[in-house]
């Protein structure tokens, strides 16, 4: 059974786990799964890679967003990834407590499941009723999940 996943990662995480990420997502594609990569990165940042849609689609975009334009860039993220079949992924792996607001409004549009990917405190604090399942680098951030 072949899985949709977006990957969305804040920018802090992006920038110190960006290659890991992206093997990640090569790892999924390879073993028959569709992965797409949603990378956070400053607003201001001039540096930042446009939307690529090869075997692995990702995107380098501002994730932390004000909650009044939250909807309509969510929106305009998942626009490019239609041709994909990726704009209604079955899940979503949140990398970082930054990436948690832009990926609730994503999977309530999308309906997709949560899953957390929890490093520190504030990635566990971030964590509320939408997450399906929060995966703990730590017992004690388990425990602050739960």
């Amino acid at each position: 059974m072949s899985v949709r996943v977006l990957i969305v990662a804040d920018e802090r995480r992006h920038r110190e786990e960006g290659t890991a990420l992206r093997r990640f997502a090569v790892g999924l594609a390879a073993e028959g799964h569709r992965p797409a990569l949603l990378l956070g990165v400053a607003a201001n940042d001039v540096a930042r890679r446009d939307p690529r849609l090869g075997p692995v689609p990702s995107a380098e975009v501002p994730v932390e967003v004000p909650w009044w334009i939250r909807e309509r860039t969510a929106e305009a993220v998942l626009a490019p990834l239609a041709g994909t079949r990726l704009d209604r992924p079955d899940g979503i792996i949140v990398v970082g407590h930054g990436a948690m607001p832009i990926s609730r409004t994503i999977a309530d549009l999308t309906g997709a499941s949560l899953v957390a990917d929890l490093r520190e405190r504030r990635d566990a604090e971030a964590v509320d009723e939408r997450v399906t399942v929060a995966v703990a680098a730590t017992p004690a951030l388990r425990e602050i999940a739960a």
